[in-house]
């Protein structure tokens, strides 16, 4: 292997992130997509329940799963319509591992929205 040959170093975020802009589809729908790589990385680590952490409040949502390919679904549109998440918001993921994540949420301005409390039962 000459010297132009070695592949450069790279820096992996720890704790990974990921974004989505959220689409039409996905509220209707009732469910979010995660990016293909992510799942390509961390798939094996995710499990039927995931926890979405805003704040100090956490959902839970259940993932559906198939042909490689991960949603957040069961419970997505009930967080979604807390939070009133609309079409061109944009929503940061922190993955905090054991299928935890820690979510922003920004409204069209680009600017982090006010959240609401989530009530309690």
């Amino acid at each position: 292997m000459g010297e132009g040959d070695a592949k450069p170093s790279v820096f992996v975020a720890k704790p990974p992130h990921f974004f989505k802009v959220i689409l039409e589809d996905s509220l209707r729908e009732g469910k979010l997509m995660l990016p293909q790589k992510f799942v390509t990385r961390y798939g094996m680590d995710l499990t039927n329940l995931a926890h979405l952490k805003v704040h100090g409040e956490a959902w839970e949502i259940e993932l559906t799963k198939c042909d490689g390919k991960v949603w957040l679904q069961k419970g997505w549109k009930e967080f979604a319509e807390h939070y009133s998440v609309a079409c061109g918001h944009f929503l940061v993921f922190e993955y905090e591992g054991n299928c935890d994540f820690r979510v922003l949420i920004f409204d069209n301005s680009a600017t982090e929205m006010d959240y609401p409390l989530k009530s309690k039962p």
